[in-house]
């Protein structure tokens, strides 16, 4: 009978062994072709119109100065910046290696997160996941900028779950409000990132914590130095973006911070023959591509099955239907989660 418990363990090992060995040569393969694949010259419109030629613009004129006719130089630019060095020596390939060095970076912490929770092998099984998705690959042979927001938006959540493992040590908050923050001087979608963290700072502090040392202000406290220390990092660009146009987060909400602008631009009482309506979202997908009101209510799934590349009709990309399906698993077990966390507070007190 021993024996043959030791066989079938002896089995699974070897069975473990290949399917490691099988994912690891499948990681080396992907990452070699992307390589590969990335030693050409760009030729995506953004790197060529944006991530690559305002950077240029820079070193021609020896530092940072307005472009009042290129609308993407009021981006943040922190990847961007980034690129300075491989464009000072002549060479527009290399950015699209720092650009895919984030992925790899992000498949890394992946790995971290899953050998932690789970096992090593679902930790190799995540990061060839992540790398093969064909959204991913097809930035990372690209000189764009998402993958670095991917990074640090994924370290951001990484360190803030950390702070609540670790009894809410302050170094785990600061450092991942230093993350939201970079993430945000990467690219303005981030914003979104800043309001979810910020919000979920002193929610995940209450669930934490029990019930009797849970305390309201501490809970805002901790909340209120995420959004300094996040809006602090991210600065640099607003004030810059201050200077020059008057509005921190240019050209978003423009309405907002200059509305006389806005209005003075947007509104020509003189030749009102001049003025052409404007079509919303909903408009454009009905009549500009004659879709119904119920294609329409389904594109936050159509995304994932009728994307194609360069269309913008059908979304200029197609989601991996794993980004849809998956995330609901995250939730089992939160419940099982919360008591363990309660757990390891109460031991450290």
């Amino acid at each position: 009978m021993d024996k043959g418990k030791r066989m079938i363990g002896f089995t699974e090992v070897c069975i473990q062994k290949v399917i490691r060995s099988v994912l690891l040569i499948s990681i080396f393969i992907l990452t070699i072709s992307i390589l590969v694949l990335s030693s050409v010259p760009p030729v995506c419109r953004d790197e060529l119109t944006h991530h690559l030629a305002v950077p240029k613009l820079y070193l021609e004129h020896g530092g940072i100065y307005e472009i009042p006719f290129i609308r993407f130089s009021y981006y943040p630019m922190n990847l961007d910046l980034l690129y300075l060095v491989p464009l000072y020596f002549g060479n527009d390939i290399i950015p699209k290696y720092i650009h895919f060095s984030f992925a790899l970076f992000t498949a890394f912490l992946i790995y971290y997160y899953l050998k932690k929770r789970i096992d090593s092998l679902y930790g190799i099984l995540g990061v060839l996941f992540f790398l093969s998705i064909p959204m991913i690959v097809k930035l990372s042979i690209t000189a764009y900028v998402d993958l670095g927001l991917i990074f640090f938006s994924f370290t951001s959540l990484m360190l803030l779950m950390e702070w609540c493992d670790q009894g809410h040590a302050f170094r785990f908050l600061f450092l991942s409000a230093i993350c939201c923050g970079l993430a945000m001087g990467i690219k303005y979608n981030a914003l979104i990132l800043f309001v979810l963290l910020s919000l979920f700072v002193p929610f995940v502090y209450i669930r934490s914590v029990s019930a009797e040392s849970a305390r309201s202000f501490a809970a805002i406290r901790y909340a209120i130095l995420f959004v300094v220390i996040s809006v602090f990092c991210f600065s640099p660009w607003m004030i810059r973006n201050s200077i020059w146009t008057g509005n921190p987060v240019y050209p978003l909400y423009n309405g907002l911070f200059n509305s006389e602008t806005v209005s003075e631009e947007t509104v020509n009482e003189d030749e009102p023959e001049k003025q052409s309506p404007r079509l919303n979202h909903f408009q454009i997908r009905r009549d500009l591509y004659g879709e119904s009101g119920l294609e329409i209510a389904l594109i936050p799934l159509r995304v994932f099955f009728q994307g194609k590349d360069n269309d913008p009709r059908y979304f200029d990309g197609r989601a991996n239907p794993f980004l849809l399906l998956l995330p609901i698993f995250a939730f089992f077990g939160m419940r099982r989660l919360t008591r363990m966390i309660s757990c390891i507070n109460k031991r450290h007190k």
